[in-house]
């Protein structure tokens, strides 16, 4: 990209990004596979926003560049923009990239506003790569999110899926099935359920909770 493309990507505000800018972000996509330097260029860019939708959208990714971009994610974990972290988390679950696990397990203490996002796409990425050697702590944390009448409920629909995937105690299913039913978190739970670990096949209860997302006729 030559420096003017790069000033007006950085200058471009949200309101106008799927617009002009968009063209820059479709133009890099056409190109195929990009050398690291393309891609650094890319990453150092002001505007996380455009960073974000080449890092969904861009499908060439090998070793080499997914341990480049490991590093900026750990560079960025502490990034003041929280809705811009959730984006990078969810990346390297996708690409099952390794985060430091403490520092995910710290995640789950924060309740505020704009960690939310920052929250779901950390509880998504534990329950993806389960490290049992720090299970205590997953526990409890996720029960900490369940009981605190403060907490998003959208979290503690996954807090519940997630404490009776890995306990199958009864009380954390009835905690889902209550919030599912009674607080109709139905589309949440359906899209949960249709994760490929989540099916028939390796969790008994896919179908008896997929009865709970059922609309009523």
């Amino acid at each position: 990209m030559d420096k003017e493309i790069i000033e007006k990507i950085n200058s471009c505000k949200e309101d106008d990004f799927y617009s002009e800018i968009e063209v820059h972000l479709d133009n890099l996509l056409t190109k195929g596979k990009l050398k690291q330097v393309e891609i650094l260029e890319i990453l150092n860019l002001k505007n996380y926003l455009f960073i974000c939708d080449f890092l969904i959208k861009y499908r060439f990714f090998d070793k080499e560049d997914l341990m480049l971009i490991q590093v900026y994610i750990l560079d960025n974990l502490n990034n003041t923009d929280r809705l811009f972290v959730s984006d990078l988390i969810e990346f390297a679950t996708y690409w099952n990239l390794d985060l430091p696990y403490d520092v995910c397990i710290g995640f789950l203490d924060v309740n505020e506003a704009d960690h939310h996002y920052v929250l779901l796409a950390t509880m998504n990425y534990i329950f993806k790569k389960l490290n049992f050697e720090y299970i205590e702590q997953i526990v409890n944390k996720l029960k900490i999110i369940i009981d605190d009448p403060g907490q998003i409920q959208t979290a503690q629909v996954y807090a519940s899926f997630i404490l009776f995937r890995i306990t199958l105690k009864r009380d954390y299913l009835l905690n889902l099935m209550d919030l599912v039913v009674n607080e109709d978190h139905k589309v949440l739970l359906k899209n949960i359920l249709e994760q490929e670990y989540n099916n028939q096949r390796y969790f008994d209860y896919h179908d008896f909770l997929s009865v709970l997302c059922a609309e009523k006729q």
